[in-house]
């Protein structure tokens, strides 16, 4: 078992609630664990292709039809992380601009990109839509950060560029994106 948090600097009185917490902590096995418990976030998959398929280390992966193995690969659909609040919207650009620099760790190269400030559910979004190659075959890539004081969410849609009309499909589904 790993637990991590964060606290700021300014607030030591979380730390000492925080390590209380983890000194509480302890494994309960045969027991299963409900995704809306750990979901911050709600969407609206509704008349779309994509589905839910599975959660691991920290990524809710949605597929055609939840079908597939998507983790560790690049595999059309969607990828959400949740991340600590991003009380600002130069952190939230931030946050979305390093996040897409991070698939060049991936081997994909980015190609070109377009960006825009909007707002979902009355928070601080910035989306990016890149064009991309890996493995010698074209991809696109449709990124939003969305954020307010309690959490921050990075949706990623990835589609390869023959599918474009994925992404209306991905960008209709990123404007539901509700944050618990």
């Amino acid at each position: 078992m790993c637990i991590r948090d964060r606290y700021r600097i300014k607030e030591k009185s979380n730390r000492d609630i925080i390590i209380k917490s983890f000194l509480s902590a302890y494994i309960q096995h045969n027991t299963s664990i409900e995704l809306i418990d750990i979901q911050k976030y709600s969407i609206d998959l509704s008349n779309s292709r994509f589905k839910y398929n599975t959660y691991s280390t920290g990524v809710f992966a949605y597929t055609i039809n939840g079908k597939g193995d998507p983790i560790g690969k690049i595999e059309e659909g969607i990828n959400i992380t949740q991340g600590i609040p991003l009380l600002f919207e130069s952190e939230t650009k931030a946050k979305a601009i390093t996040m897409i620099d991070n698939y060049t760790n991936y081997g994909i190269e980015i190609i070109n990109s377009t960006e825009k400030s909007k707002s979902i559910d009355n928070n601080y979004a910035y989306e990016t839509l890149s064009k991309c190659k890996y493995k010698n075959e074209d991809y696109l890539l449709y990124s939003i950060t969305v954020s307010n004081t309690n959490n921050s969410i990075y949706f990623v849609g990835t589609a390869k560029a023959e599918n474009v009309n994925y992404i209306k499909e991905f960008e209709r589904i990123a404007e539901t994106i509700k944050i618990k």
